[in-house]
């Protein structure tokens, strides 16, 4: 997995124990057969993994890369692996048959500035980040209101770029947030808007749809992200959450369940410490996330915030003894972005993925 790097330097406190170096057994065992693909706590070999030229759901996103045991991979493929400054792409190591896994926004539809920003990152274009990339990407679909060369030529790169993954150059929906989906009361909409989503990231080439869902509960009107979440109450969410799961993961397209755990407030978002009793976490925050476990939820984020003094990223409890072990989730664990502090202990703890790429 794109996690820290194992090496002299970071590897004070790493342990050889948990399902991590399971899967670095796994790579060792799998290691006679031909290009082996490693998953968690699985192996197979390419053409096991690959059809049409693509990953299905699960090789995208079990898809775990500890072929540091490999003598063969450098340190280097993993601090350089094609990782986007933004994290949305997790790094290819063409010598190994590995694509790149592209990740992007996707909780009410394709987030374009993502996508064409990932696009420029992939092939060192200058234009990220420019005035011309941000009209361009306010007129896309009104590209006689450009008004310079540089516009006009950045804007013919993209549709290129585009035009390889949709042809017809559709646009992409829009589609309503958790708060909407929670006034529907109505799993089968809510699948249904799920199947949408999944279907144009699909197409857009997009291997794992982050946010999707996002079941923080609604605890302050204040918090920036409320929109995203379904509701203040826990079964409401149980009920309808895991049917945008379905509905995504039935086009092949990984969903994503975050922010796990509590991660229930804009104020000190990043670092706050939340003092929850056990009965309250089961009760109240935590429903939602084991029921898109039930459902198949291929990821889960890991969340900025603490719990009861521990870091989300670093919780075993939260992450291994709770999820992996109690739920039975066989998904990936990715954290949040630049949420993961102490490498060794978020390892341990079972977060297999640091995004957006390794930290000191």
């Amino acid at each position: 997995c794109y996690q820290a790097p194992v090496n002299a330097d970071n590897v004070d406190g790493l342990t050889v124990s948990g399902n991590v170096f399971r899967d670095c057994a796994a790579y060792a065992i799998g290691n006679h057969c031909a290009n082996p693909v490693i998953l968690s706590n699985h192996f197979f070999t390419q053409g096991d993994c690959i059809a049409d030229g693509s990953f299905n759901l699960a090789d995208v996103i079990l898809l775990q890369k500890w072929l540091l045991t490999d003598p063969d991979t450098e340190l280097a493929d993993w601090r350089s692996g094609d990782l986007d400054e933004d994290g949305k792409l997790m790094g290819e190591l063409p010598d190994k048959d590995i694509p790149r896994i592209q990740m992007l926004d996707g909780g009410t539809g394709l987030n374009f500035e993502q996508l064409f920003g990932d696009m420029l990152t992939k092939a060192n274009h200058s234009g990220k980040g420019t005035a011309a990339f941000r009209n361009v990407l306010n007129n896309f679909f009104q590209p006689d209101s450009l008004e310079t060369s540089e516009e006009r030529e950045l804007y013919d790169w993209l549709c290129s770029q585009l035009r390889a993954l949709i042809p017809e150059m559709t646009a992409p929906g829009c589609y309503p947030p958790g708060m909407m989906f929670g006034s529907t009361c109505d799993p089968e909409t809510v699948n249904n808007v799920g199947q949408a989503l999944g279907h144009e990231a699909r197409a857009y080439g997009v291997h794992v749809l982050l946010g999707t869902p996002n079941i923080n509960l609604h605890r302050d009107l204040r918090a920036g992200r409320l929109f995203e979440g379904y509701s203040e109450d826990p079964y409401l969410i149980s009920q309808l959450a895991p049917e945008l799961v379905r509905g995504v993961q039935s086009q092949g397209v990984a969903a994503n369940v975050k922010h796990f755990a509590a991660n229930n407030q804009e104020t000190n978002r990043q670092g706050i410490n939340e003092i929850i009793p056990e009965r309250a976490l089961r009760e109240l925050y935590l429903p939602g996330f084991e029921a898109c476990v039930k459902a198949g939820c291929a990821t889960a984020m890991a969340a900025y915030n603490q719990i009861n003094g521990v870091p989300c990223t670093e919780n075993n409890w939260l992450l291994t003894d709770l999820l992996h072990d109690e739920w039975g989730f066989d998904g990936l664990v990715m954290s949040d972005w630049y949420a993961v502090c102490h490498p060794a202990a978020a390892v341990n703890a079972g977060c297999d993925v640091n995004m957006p790429g390794p930290v000191a």
